[in-house]
């Protein structure tokens, strides 16, 4: 199979991806109706539940990682952008939500494409595409990537699912992002305790 026929994710693909995941490590995710947030306010996809008690909250975003039809190559500006768009887009769900940002905030990023990957959101995190020390692509200079500085630094935790691109319900790896100046950094390390990969089954 080439790159190119790689079908990403469905959103729904995703959320179900997550929840089995969450389920398998002792974890059950609520989902939050719409219809009972006040009018204009949105909330991220569900509220992650222990023994039935609030831990956190999550959202799941499924970027694509698609061709740009007239180069026919995979942009790394168009994916940086996308992965801050995301971030910027989860902050104000769960700031809506959670005002008062009283549980961990949680991004499960998923992706089924071998070269949009772990590597991608640690380019994005740096604010530059790097391969072997060399930058390749430099958008530190960028004032969208200030702006997004703040996005990024109000969020405790980003998960990242790669995902086969076969089997496109297995989870092969699994990396954490936590935003270590946080107040809630005790419960978000305990969450990413729950959160890591088990040896002892299905990952």
């Amino acid at each position: 199979m080439e790159w190119k026929d790689i079908k990403p994710l469905k959103e729904n693909e995703a959320r179900e991806i997550v929840k089995e995941y969450l389920l398998n490590h002792r974890l059950s995710l609520g989902e939050i109706n719409p219809d009972n947030l006040p009018e204009g306010k949105k909330s991220p996809d569900f509220v992650i539940k222990e023994d039935d008690k609030v831990v956190g909250y999550c959202e799941v975003k499924t970027p694509a990682h698609n061709l740009n039809p007239i180069t026919q190559l995979y942009q790394w500006d168009t994916t940086f952008y996308k992965l801050r768009r995301f971030l910027h887009t989860a902050k104000k769900q769960f700031g809506d939500y959670d005002p008062r940002h009283k549980k961990p905030w949680v991004i499960i990023f998923t992706s089924n494409h071998p070269q949009l990957n772990w590597k991608s959101f640690t380019d994005n995190i740096i604010g530059a595409v790097a391969f072997n020390g060399q930058v390749l692509r430099d958008f530190r200079n960028k004032k969208f990537l200030a702006d997004s500085d703040r996005d990024l630094l109000s969020i405790d935790m980003v998960v990242w699912f790669q995902v086969n691109y076969i089997d496109r319900q297995k989870v092969y790896q699994v990396k954490f992002f936590i935003n270590k100046d946080r107040p809630l950094l005790a419960e978000v390390e305990k969450l990413s305790n729950r959160l890591k990969p088990d040896a002892q089954k299905r990952i």
